[in-house]
């Protein structure tokens, strides 16, 4: 696995993925989003007690972000 960074935000490719062109593919970490307290960082789930437009703005940050070489 290999880091790169998108802006603040650490994403982690794989060798075996990297190989083939027509995928594109990464995981995150957490740094790099706008939540804050038991949520900080990059969080991307409804599903926890975050504010949606935080979870919202952090969507759009990686999806702004992401495309990108995978080489």
């Amino acid at each position: 696995m290999f880091r790169k960074q998108l802006n603040n935000i650490n994403v982690w490719q794989f060798e075996s993925l990297a190989a083939y062109k027509n995928i594109i593919h990464f995981v995150t970490g957490r740094q790099g989003g706008v939540s804050s307290g038991k949520c900080s960082g990059l969080n991307m789930s409804t599903k926890v007690n975050d504010l949606p437009e935080n979870v919202i703005l952090n969507r759009k940050r990686l999806a702004e972000k992401s495309e990108f070489d995978c080489e």
